[in-house]
């Protein structure tokens, strides 16, 4: 698993910074490649993964996380076809609580329902959960929920 992302230098140099990161045998974080960019560009994460798959190669099976770029989700399948790629359940659910309309006690509410349903056990448990997301959430939530490929992430994970 390589965990990617890019954040902006605020520095005098400015630019992005692109990252992948994995977690090594004591759950501790373990850079594996950055580069500095002068933006976060389809072309510029193209290049990335480019040089990225000179130093993990393409041998083995690699999952991708990540925030949902799109831009990063464009030049990913490019370089690595056969890659999977996720979307990392912190951004998810920042989209959610920004997306969402209402007091912070409503907000922090969805986002964990929301993480209910990504660590639901069984298809059982989760279609529960989901139900009660739903329930609560009303349009708010259906409107985020349409606009996020989380429907089909359940349907592929309980499909296994």
């Amino acid at each position: 698993m390589l965990f990617m992302d890019g954040t902006f230098l605020k520095s005098r140099y400015k630019g992005q910074l692109l990252a992948a990161t994995t977690k090594d045998g004591n759950q501790g974080l373990l850079p594996v490649a950055f580069a500095v960019v002068d933006a976060e560009s389809e072309d510029n994460w193209r290049w990335f993964f480019e040089n990225l798959r000179e130093i993990v190669g393409d041998a083995r099976q690699l999952m991708f996380i990540s925030d949902r770029n799109n831009r990063l989700k464009s030049a990913l399948p490019k370089i690595f076809p056969i890659a999977y790629h996720a979307y990392c359940l912190h951004h998810w659910k920042m989209n959610l609580r920004d997306k969402v309309r209402g007091h912070k006690s409503f907000k922090d509410r969805m986002m964990f329902l929301f993480r209910e349903c990504a660590y639901a056990p069984t298809k059982h448990k989760f279609e529960k959960k989901l139900s009660e997301l739903l329930a609560e959430g009303k349009e708010q939530v259906q409107f985020f929920l349409n606009d996020c490929p989380f429907q089909c992430w359940a349907n592929a994970y309980f499909q296994r």
